[in-house]
């Protein structure tokens, strides 16, 4: 059994892959406010980078069995790539050319999280940009 992350328009999809049956069941849906460029993974974080929305970083909650939004890009970047490099860096290039780097302490930053629920989320509350362009 194994997993696919699918982006199409502006939604984000969680399928599983039934090996016996040689099938793809639908584990959750996100829908996004723009297209869907690009899609990175580490662990279990999710990047998504979009046109006009910046860096989005998800997790699957495979108990609720739904996405969980843990942080979005402070600033709306035009987005072509994005790459997790580690569990700290993220890093994106946009349409014009420009690089940008975001990072996310490891530590507890005390912000609640969507739901209370999970404490992945939390290590993902300080987002913050390095440099633009």
């Amino acid at each position: 059994m194994g997993y696919l992350l699918v982006g199409a328009g502006k939604a984000l999809h969680y399928l599983k892959i039934e090996a016996a049956t040689r099938t793809l069941v639908s584990g959750a849906s996100e829908h996004l406010r723009w297209p869907i460029e690009s899609i990175s993974t580490w662990k279990d974080l999710i990047c998504v980078g979009g046109n006009k929305e910046g860096v989005s970083i998800f997790v699957y909650d495979a108990t609720y069995k739904r996405f969980q939004h843990c942080k979005s890009d402070r600033y709306a970047k035009w987005v072509t790539d994005a790459l997790l490099l580690d569990e700290q860096l993220i890093v994106s290039t946009d349409k014009f050319g420009g690089l940008s780097a975001m990072i996310y302490s490891s530590r507890q930053s005390g912000q609640p999280t969507r739901d209370n629920k999970s404490t992945r989320c939390s290590r993902a509350a300080s987002v913050a940009g390095l440099w633009s362009r």
